[in-house]
């Protein structure tokens, strides 16, 4: 498919695809889910010069294996890398050079390990590992001129960063030129662990039946 910018016209184009595969990898022992989604969409204000061009994939992935009635392990991993290039859609004077590119997303990835003791008796155990993150930096050059994109010089490689020179800021009516003026590097990550033992419909008599549950995170 082609999704392409429309000169200095309002542009609102989007496109979305998605799909999803699940069943037994082994009967009555393994299951398994699989999905994933590519969004696309074109957003210009009227007077921009390039679209703010959002392209993200989202993937999710499941596993579940019981050997045996006691025991169920599942694994799960989501991601969800996204790039939004041309982010600067409140101003006509800035030119292509000038616009920046925000990669974000992350994973999440869980082991669970479920044992029931008995009919009565769960132990529940997780570890799930997280990341996300956010960098933002200039639109790297292209020699597509059709699609009005930070143009490479001659001879620079395709998709080349240049962190080397600063961006100029305009005021007063000029345009901001030459490079996007700021780097950004943000990852953040996250480990937790859990377990949790659960009993219930523990019959105490004149009392009636209670659930008990303890653990630690």
């Amino acid at each position: 498919y082609q999704l392409a910018p429309s000169g200095y016209d309002s542009t609102y184009q989007t496109f979305t695809v998605a799909g999803k595969v699940s069943g037994p990898v082994v009967r009555d022992k393994a299951w398994f889910i699989v999905s994933y989604e590519h969004a696309r969409s074109l957003i210009a204000n009227t007077g921009i010069d390039v679209p703010r061009d959002y392209d993200a994939h989202y993937v999710l992935a499941k596993l579940t294996v019981q050997p045996s009635s006691e025991h169920r392990l599942t694994t799960f991993l989501q991601l969800d890398p996204t790039v939004i290039d041309n982010l600067s859609q409140s101003s006509t004077n800035v030119l292509p050079e000038a616009q920046n590119r925000q990669a974000q997303g992350g994973y999440v990835n869980q082991v669970r390990w479920q044992w029931f003791l008995s009919p009565k008796a769960n132990l529940d155990t997780a570890f799930v590992h997280q990341k996300s993150y956010i960098e933002v930096n200039s639109v790297p050059c292209t020699h597509d001129q059709a699609s009005g994109y930070h143009p490479c010089e001659p001879g620079e490689a395709e998709g080349n960063v240049d962190w080397e020179n600063p961006g100029r800021l305009g005021s007063y009516g000029a345009y901001d030129t030459v490079n996007y003026p700021y780097i950004t590097f943000d990852d953040r990550f996250r480990y937790q662990a859990s377990s949790k033992l659960s009993i219930v419909d523990i019959d105490t008599g004149k009392f009636g039946t209670h659930d008990i549950g303890m653990g630690v995170e």
